[in-house]
């Protein structure tokens, strides 16, 4: 009886050594693991024939009895932190289920709680083991997805992991420098920096962000921003240091273009004649260039910070101002507006200046400030004056000239009138005279001679008396454009005040001819079936 009980118990020793080295081998799985025990258990019963062993665990089930057996006669439950798992369950062969619970009760059920127990901390083991693979490869797939290259190095300060992103960035291969020391990556001129920070960091002290340069395939280091933390266990030891480089070729390349920028900026800022002043929302002035420092006499440092009002007048006429309209339309409504302003440079010194206020705003339209471009108008305003001077005295002297030319023109016109008239009175003698006594002495001549030779003679002198008097006829001619040369004759003797008797005389024509050119006359002038006078209405043309 006690032998049976020794080598019962010897079984069960054996079973349990070999289910420790089971779960012990770190390359089975958990279906593995389940099977192999599932196996193992019975062999610790005096017959292993008698029972059969099936283990279900994650919804898995290990173990298939056979299925005219005995329903299982005991179940042993798989704790895993304190939460049930699975369950180991016994079957027994058919008329062995006594059998099955006197081993029970002789320490079976014992045996089974400890296979379970240590199926239980395989399984959490497995699980942990999988849940920290799953987080390495993660990990790991994360690593590979950033840009920025991501290094371990070990407490030897060589590189134990890089992520891919080390050959995109340096065009070396990841397999090149694992396991080389970190400073065989480092630009020459960063090496002892970057190695004092090491050793600092893996004795404690924690460093900020920094910059160095990694060497690449190509000739020319590339810049890159460094952050490193040191790794630690849960006992605070160092491991390790974690590190982060991220490059900034693109960062350079961006703040010496901001700085060339920013260079050019100023130097044209600095360079401009007018005084810039830029001011803050609440128009506290933020910075002012030297023209406008040159223009008031302050330095920059008396400025800043300081409100505008600093270069009025007077505080004053600073409030004055900022309840114009003009101010409001720049502060309030946010318009440009240009205008003239007297101002007060630091010696106490008065002056005009000409204002262009305009709003400051961003990318989005909010408002950054007020930027002022103010401008010295004084030479202007003395040229202004001068002009202004000059031009008055210029309207005084075409005022006065104008004067004497009108004197002048009003003499020259009394002075061409009377000339006119005596000219006018010159022609009317020559013509009256002509007419009045050397034509009637010609007629005469002319009746009491019958001479042909005679006649002929002073027909030739009368036609060219006439002639001569001609000219002076030019007036009555222009007048009545209408007339033939009979009519104009026949005219200027009716303006003589001769009657058709005499002018028939003179002209050798009957009375009847006078007549007829005399009605032809009346009617061109627009005299016909009126009772104005023929001789007054001429002596008023030709007057």
């Amino acid at each position: 009886m006690h032998g049976d009980y020794r080598d019962l118990r010897m079984r069960e020793l054996l079973s349990l050594l070999e289910i420790g080295r089971v779960v012990e081998e770190r390359d089975r799985d958990l279906a593995d693991i389940c099977r192999r025990i599932a196996r193992v258990i019975p062999r610790s019963w005096p017959d292993s024939r008698d029972v059969s062993i099936r283990i279900t665990i994650e919804n898995c089930t290990y173990g298939s009895p056979v299925p005219s057996w005995e329903p299982p006669a005991e179940k042993i439950p798989i704790l895993a932190r304190g939460r049930t798992v699975g369950v180991i369950e016994l079957f027994s062969a058919p008329g062995m289920q006594e059998r099955c619970d006197q081993a029970f009760r002789d320490g079976k059920a014992l045996f089974l709680r400890i296979v379970a127990h240590r199926l239980g901390q395989t399984f959490e083991r497995i699980k942990a083991e999988r849940d920290l693979r799953d987080r390495n490869e993660q990990y790991h797939s994360l690593m590979e997805t950033l840009r920025d290259v991501v290094y371990v190095i070990d407490l030897q300060g060589r590189f134990s992991y890089l992520n891919s992103a080390l050959t995109e960035l340096t065009g070396f291969a990841v397999e090149e420098f694992l396991g080389r020391p970190f400073t065989d990556l480092i630009a020459g001129p960063y090496v002892a920096d970057t190695l004092d920070r090491f050793n600092r960091g893996i004795a404690g002290e924690e460093s900020p962000i920094y910059e160095a340069e990694f060497l690449a395939r190509t000739d020319e280091p590339v810049p890159v921003e460094l952050h490193v933390t040191t790794l630690r266990d849960a006992d605070r030891t160092p491991l390790g240091r974690l590190g982060i480089a991220r490059d900034v070729r693109e960062r350079k390349k961006a703040h010496r273009a901001l700085m060339e920028s920013e260079l050019l900026m100023r130097s044209l800022f600095n360079s401009l004649q007018a005084g810039v002043v830029v001011m803050r929302p609440d128009r506290a002035i933020l910075r002012v260039n030297e023209g406008l420092i040159r223009m008031f006499g302050y330095s920059e440092e008396e400025l800043i910070g300081q409100t505008p009002g600093k270069l009025h007048v007077g505080s004053d006429r600073y409030n004055e101002f900022l309840s114009t309209r003009l101010a409001g339309e720049v502060f309030e409504k946010g318009r440009t507006v240009t205008f003239e302003y007297e101002m007060k440079r630091k010696n106490g010194e008065i002056f005009p200046t000409e204002h262009t206020l305009s709003p400051l705003r961003n990318d989005a339209g909010e408002e950054m400030g007020i930027l002022s471009v103010v401008r010295d108008i004084t030479e202007r305003k003395r040229a202004e004056q001068a002009l202004k001077k000059a031009y008055d005295g210029m309207e005084t002297k075409v005022e006065e000239r104008t004067a004497e030319l009108m004197e002048t023109n009003t003499a020259l016109r009394v002075l061409l009138k009377t000339r006119e008239r005596d000219k006018q009175q010159l022609e009317d003698n020559i013509v009256s005279n002509v007419k009045k006594i050397i034509f009637p002495q010609i007629h005469q001549m002319k009746r009491q001679t019958n001479a042909s030779k005679t006649l002929a003679v002073l027909d030739m002198l009368e036609s060219n008396l006439e002639e001569i008097v001609k000219p002076f006829s030019q007036k009555l001619s222009s007048e009545y454009f209408g007339l033939t040369g009979k009519e104009i004759q026949i005219a200027n003797f009716v303006k003589e005040g001769k009657n058709n008797r005499e002018i028939a005389e003179m002209m050798h024509v009957t009375q009847r001819t006078v007549g007829f050119h005399r009605e032809n006359i009346r009617r061109k002038l627009g005299l016909k079936n009126r009772k104005t006078n023929l001789r007054s209405h001429l002596l008023v043309c030709t007057s």
